[in-house]
């Protein structure tokens, strides 16, 4: 076997991660459909069983950087996977709402070492000149694991059965945890650690630039408004006109199925174009479908914001979707990366939380229409963002 192959499946293996990560964040989109009659929740709690892995993801993040700067790369994935099962073991046995929600924080610290951990490996693994494919497949797996999630709550939901949706990581969880004992540590952090390095470095005023845009990219990438999409497909698409359960999860599965074969084509662009370039053609997309999705919830919803919504997961996933992660792996220099990266998917996780916990009640409040256009204009402060503060990334070493 070839380096590069070996490398490849090596990422593959750390990827595994990224699909638990998808898998946990979005399967509640369709099973929220029985477990709010389950528990007889209110619209705040609905919000707070959704937003609950999110606050999980926050600690968590912050966590990672400083494990996998001190024990290792590796040493944090296994954190992870122990996370994803004790969190998962509590849901599936949930029988009142407290342990719900503490399951769902737990599987959410999980989460959180996941989004730090998996591009912070893979990036350092990975040849330089293949470094966006490697570490986009992180974020493929994400949508694969979204997909996923989609497609058992599509099936098995007409059971009125929730608690199998939440089983279904263990099987991709006992395949990591074999793998982790067979993929090396990462070559960066050992020859820091030989060094003497593995201590973290103190920030730099250089260093705290870097900090501000990496933060800057990881909160667009939520506050653009993706997740309130993930979290609550369903929901929108009944909003839109898709009246039925069975109808409104089937288009949430088509719209998982676009993500994933928009993701696997961003594979090849990120190799090819620029991150800054592939950026300016995703948020202007984003921006538009956004508009037209505001107008169209604003007059009738229907198929036009069923398609603006399709339109809007295909351009987020061939630019913003992967590349706030390949970003945040790339714009930092080795003595702080993970501190670095946990403190930006930090972040990340606090826009994610605001947004998720929020969406409802702005539409409550306000409507769809000015919801969705409150994403419009978030999305043109992304692009002016890109283009005014974000460095190009990728071509630089991470030695």
């Amino acid at each position: 076997m070839n380096e590069y192959r070996k490398r490849f499946l090596t990422a593959l293996a750390a990827s595994l991660g990224g699909l638990l990560f998808g898998y946990n964040t979005a399967v509640i989109s369709g099973a929220l459909l029985c477990i709010a009659p389950d528990f007889n929740l209110t619209t705040f709690q609905q919000e707070l069983v959704v937003s609950t892995i999110l606050i999980g993801a926050l600690f968590g993040s912050l966590f990672c950087g400083v494990l996998a700067d001190r024990l290792g790369r590796k040493k944090a994935l296994l954190c992870m996977l122990l996370l994803f099962f004790i969190g998962g073991i509590m849901i599936v046995g949930a029988n009142k709402l407290e342990i719900l929600l503490l399951g769902r924080f737990v599987t959410g610290l999980g989460v959180g070492i996941a989004s730090v951990g998996v591009p912070l490996y893979i990036a350092e693994i990975a040849p330089l000149q293949q470094r966006g494919l490697f570490v986009s497949l992180n974020q493929l797996m994400i949508t694969i694991g979204a997909f996923l999630s989609f497609l058992t709550c599509y099936l098995w939901l007409e059971q009125n059965s929730w608690r199998p949706l939440f089983a279904f990581p263990f099987l991709p969880m006992a395949v990591q945890f074999v793998a982790l004992f067979f993929i090396p540590e990462s070559p960066v952090w050992l020859a820091r650690h030989k060094a003497n390095e593995a201590q973290s470095a103190p920030f730099t005023s250089q260093s705290r630039k870097l900090l501000i845009i990496g933060i800057g990219i990881s909160v667009f990438q939520q506050i653009t408004g993706i997740n309130a999409i993930v979290y609550y497909a369903p929901k929108i698409f009944q909003a839109a006109g898709l009246s039925t359960m069975r109808e409104a999860l089937f288009a949430t599965v088509v719209l998982g199925f676009v993500n994933i074969g928009v993701t696997l084509w961003a594979l090849r662009l990120i190799n090819r174009y620029d991150r800054r370039t592939l950026l300016f053609v995703g948020l202007g997309g984003m921006s538009l479908s956004l508009g037209l999705l505001s107008v169209s919830f604003s007059v009738e919803g229907g198929w036009v914001a069923v398609c603006a919504l399709i339109v809007y997961t295909m351009f987020f996933a061939m630019s913003l979707g992967p590349l706030a992660w390949l970003i945040i792996s790339e714009i930092f220099p080795a003595a702080i990366r993970g501190r670095a990266m946990g403190i930006a998917v930090c972040a990340n996780w606090i826009s994610n939380y605001f947004v998720s916990l929020t969406f409802l009640s702005l539409i409550q409040m306000f409507g769809a229409g000015p919801t969705f256009g409150l994403y419009f204009f978030i999305c043109l402060l992304a692009l002016a963002f890109v283009w005014k503060i974000l460095p190009e990334t990728k071509s630089q070493s991470l030695n």
